[in-house]
């Protein structure tokens, strides 16, 4: 396991996994047992491992799928908020500014894109 996490305070007893089988889940650590509180499955995730990540604000979670897109959904509802385009191949991890509301994300093509409320740009 890792020492850092990147997780705001507030959001340490989140989890999210994301499977082979397609299914990103947030759980809540302090009830595990109960199950996840929520699942996000509009993304292609059947063959290469993806890195999710929740937003600062906790509102999103966003993650990369086999399809060349990353998907932004909303916590609260489980909706998709947002298919962002770009990458050439599988996106595999996905990050969140801390400061700023920007998502970086990264795939097997060898980019790193960034999406923010002002449009998307390469890096």
């Amino acid at each position: 396991g890792s020492a850092h996490s990147d997780a705001p305070a507030a959001a340490r007893h989140l989890f999210l996994s994301s499977a082979l089988d397609g299914k990103l889940q947030l759980w809540d650590l302090r009830d595990a047992a109960a199950g996840p509180v929520r699942s996000f499955a509009a993304h292609t995730n059947r063959v290469h491992p993806m890195q999710p990540a929740l937003s600062p604000c906790l509102r999103y979670a966003a993650c990369g799928s086999e399809d060349r897109q990353a998907y932004l959904y909303d916590v609260g509802s489980a909706q998709l908020v947002e298919k962002l385009g770009g990458h050439s191949d599988a996106v595999t991890a996905v990050a969140f500014n801390p400061y700023h509301p920007q998502l970086a994300t990264t795939g097997l093509d060898g980019t790193v894109r960034f999406y923010s409320d002002r449009g998307d740009r390469d890096g």
